[in-house]
């Protein structure tokens, strides 16, 4: 499963009431169901033989010789100034326009949403892999039902007044308003509740396997029935799941590939590290460094590195790349300064 990751949880201080139950309905159920591993695969973990990625977005571009883990400094030739690889990422702009101050006697206006909506990638007998573009939730009503949270009412298609997948895609959405995925998933299915009655059931999360972060862009597993459901989340808890994020890091990360294995401690909207919470590992590949201008006329360094996590505890990559590296992800929000964050997703 690969996801991209690079604009992280990113709440505003103006709009951290708003958007508190989403954050809380975004920690990775592995925290809490994910089984033991064992003490070998404990010690040997060094990520997944996975393919690796390649973002040149062109067949003329050469490719890096795999393997010698050298670095002569100028291992890209990408300008993050020139918006590439985000803007490619987000199909266009910043996901928080609003994040831009406002001065005073400024005129506010109306600001111009252009929603990516997700899409199919596969279809199986019973399992979907759907495409989550950024911005949209994942919800997670199953675990609110049972800690007895109140269920957001907008949940509902009904509540939005969609009835068919075409009153979706017309609809306009105000800035930073909610965008359940599986509003998608349910109407490309023609609301058929006898027929995909798991899609329509909150105990099962709407068919959801797993959730991603808002703002986290990937591939999410959607069982049609709640065997396909079960067996898929059985998948995740024995770690057969291979999970790799793709995340743009302040600073040159050195070596290029490692692994941290630090451990988490949840603190309600946040976490920290700290020996006594729980296991956490986070393979660690450097794919390049890039540079930017400052406004001082100097340059900044980045790096974009994929992220394989072995577990996934709440905000693990965040925390390993801020806190275990000292490479915070370009503009996410709880781990940096928020007017780091607001600076970065202006570009």
């Amino acid at each position: 499963v690969r996801r991209q990751d690079t604009a992280s949880s990113g709440l505003r201080e103006e709009s951290a009431e708003d958007d508190e139950e989403d954050d809380a309905a975004e920690e990775d159920e592995d925290d809490d169901e994910a089984g033991a591993v064992s003490e070998s695969e404990a010690e040997s973990y060094g990520g997944s033989e996975l393919d690796p990625l390649d973002f040149r977005g062109g067949s003329d571009a050469p490719s890096d010789e795999e393997g010698d883990g050298e670095d002569d400094g100028d291992t890209s030739n990408f300008d993050l100034g020139s918006g590439l690889l985000l803007t490619s990422m987000f199909g266009g702009g910043s996901l928080h326009s609003e994040d831009r101050v406002k001065r005073r006697g400024q005129e506010s206006r109306p600001t111009k949403i252009r929603v990516v909506f997700p899409s199919l990638i596969w279809r199986g007998k019973d399992v979907l892999v759907v495409n989550k573009p950024a911005d949209w939730i994942c919800s997670a009503s199953d675990v609110d039902k049972k800690k007895g949270r109140k269920l957001d009412p907008n949940e509902k298609c009904g509540a939005k007044n969609f009835w068919t997948l075409e009153d979706l895609l017309q609809y306009k959405f105000a800035d930073r308003e909610k965008k359940y995925i599986h509003w998608w998933i349910q109407l490309m299915h023609d609301l058929d509740h006898k027929a995909y009655p798991n899609l329509f059931d909150e105990d099962q999360n709407y068919g959801l396997c797993h959730r991603l972060d808002r703002e986290t862009s990937g591939t999410v597993l959607v069982g049609l029935t709640q065997l396909a459901r079960q067996q898929m989340r059985e998948c995740f808890h024995r770690h057969y799941v291979r999970k790799l994020y793709v995340c743009l890091a302040h600073g040159k990360v050195e070596p290029r590939e490692q692994t941290v294995d630090r451990n988490i401690e949840a603190m309600g909207q946040k976490a920290r590290l700290d020996p006594n919470g729980k296991r956490a590992r986070t393979h660690v590949k450097v794919l390049g460094y890039f540079t930017k201008a400052n406004k001082s006329g100097g340059t900044e360094t980045y790096s974009l590195c994929t992220c394989e996590i072995a577990e996934g505890r709440m905000h693990q990559i965040r925390l390993h790349m801020s806190a275990g590296l000292g490479a915070a992800i370009v503009s996410e929000f709880y781990y940096q300064k928020p007017r780091q964050m607001v600076e970065e997703r202006r570009w």
